[in-house]
């Protein structure tokens, strides 16, 4: 819900308060945008309750911990600079940092997801003209006992990759995700955006499907071929088609490492994966994009402010919504409509 500066602020929760007659208002009644807190609150509820029965006494500490996380979301009214809107803008939160808690796995994709977009500008200004490929790589699945060798020489395989004459970017993010294939194995997978030079897709160094297919079956050393996409990312007419489609990219490169509600759903899976993929690093950053993203492994603990916000600096809180258990919602008691209007 947006809601304008002065007194359409106070006609719109006259409007708001006439129409529920409960005395509960919800997050969502104020800022539809913000409704992804709830559902990944659930699923954090259900991974705490799975870590508090883990057979590993090192995982169940993570049950209380999640348990804890956002327990309340403060929120300040902020003044849309371009509209004048007021609209909430996060502004504390207590966060668990547990790499499986659903809200946090969400915020800090969402934190590499704007730091990319923020940083774009300046990618494009110091290597004009340069392109984008989308490129997925991938091996047989393992088992569960395999994964953990298997991830490493995928670690191996990207690095041997790196090193080949012919790998064409000067720089790559790269994001691990495993998922579950159909009967229940692992399926690791790189995501990767790889920057290449202006004259790549009419060049020598172009390579086709296949030939990346016979590159990473190099770098891996292995005896069969494995599945490749490759991908251009193809801006269409006019800036915003352009930005769409890096931001298309993005948002698949770096997607969840392992998918919330498949940990939620599996307890098994939940308590394996926390133990393979500890210390391991599921986005990383290569070669002459890494200056772009220091500031970012600096600030990474911050999942609460997740781009550089001007608004930001008028955000005084102060709009406190708490997790209602019962009802599985972010809410507060509903406020008078006097109280609202001396505000």
């Amino acid at each position: 819900m947006i809601i304008r500066a002065g007194c359409e602020k106070s006609a719109a929760y006259k409007s708001m308060l006439g129409q529920d007659s409960s005395d509960v208002e919800y997050l969502t009644d104020f800022s539809s945008k913000d409704k992804p807190w709830d559902s990944h609150r659930q699923l954090s509820e259900r991974i705490a309750d799975h870590y508090s029965q883990s057979p590993h006494e090192w995982q169940r500490k993570y049950a209380k911990r999640i348990s804890e996380c956002a327990p309340i979301l403060e929120y300040g009214w902020v003044s849309d600079a371009e509209t004048g809107e007021m609209q909430l803008r996060l502004y504390h939160a207590y966060l668990c940092r547990v790499r499986f808690c659903s809200c946090c796995q969400w915020r800090k994709s969402m934190k590499w997801k704007y730091r990319i977009y923020s940083v774009l500008p300046e990618i494009e200004k110091k290597y004009p003209g340069y392109r984008w490929v989308f490129l997925t790589l991938t091996v047989k699945d393992p088992s569960l006992k395999e994964l953990k060798d298997c991830l490493g020489r995928m670690r191996a395989g990207w690095k041997n990759l790196q090193r080949y004459k012919d790998y064409p970017a000067v720089g790559a993010i790269r994001g691990l995700e495993i998922t579950k294939d159909k009967d229940s194995n692992p399926h690791p997978h790189f995501h990767a955006l790889l920057l290449v030079s202006p004259g790549y897709f009419s060049g020598k160094k172009y390579l086709n499907q296949k030939q990346w297919i016979a590159l990473w079956r190099k770098a891996l050393k292995i005896d069969y071929d494995p599945n490749v996409d490759v991908r251009s990312v193809k801006p269409k007419k006019g800036t915003e088609g352009e930005n769409a489609a890096i931001r298309s990219a993005v948002a698949e490169a770096l997607k969840y490492s392992v998918k919330s509600d498949e940990l939620a759903n599996d307890p098994d899976w939940l308590y394996q994966m926390t133990d393979i993929l500890h210390g391991v690093r599921m986005v990383e950053v290569f070669g002459e994009l890494r200056p772009f993203f220091r500031e970012l492994e600096k600030e990474e603990d911050d999942l609460v402010h997740l781009e550089d916000d001007p608004e930001q600096s008028g955000n005084q809180g102060g709009e406190f919504f708490n997790w209602m258990t019962s009802k599985k919602r972010y809410g507060r008691k509903k406020k008078s409509i006097d109280a609202e209007l001396a505000n």
